[in-house]
């Protein structure tokens, strides 16, 4: 992963006799650094998502924890139907260009 994000950086960032990095991003290295992304943030929700699960089961019916856990799975269940979105439309567009 990581000589993955070098090689990325290493095509993006091109300097010049200035020394200050020139960027130039073309379609497939914009699409590739949104799906790093997208795909970060999801297994971040998938991740929320199964902690709040087991806070909910430990819970023993304590409805302070009870009420806490579900919370948490509904906004992690809202941002990833978010990210998700979010990557429809930005592949949608990337596409059309």
């Amino acid at each position: 992963m990581k000589s993955y994000l070098f090689n990325l950086a290493q095509t993006v960032l091109t300097t010049e006799d200035g020394g200050i990095p020139r960027v130039d991003l073309s379609q497939a290295s914009i699409g590739s650094i949104l799906r790093l992304v997208f795909g970060l943030a999801g297994a971040v929700s998938v991740l929320i998502i199964t902690i709040a699960a087991f806070q909910y089961v430990t819970s023993q019916g304590e409805p302070q924890s009870t009420a806490k856990a579900k919370n948490t799975i509904m906004y992690a269940l809202i941002g990833l139907a978010i990210c998700i979105t979010a990557f429809s439309i930005v592949t949608f567009i990337l596409v059309r260009i």
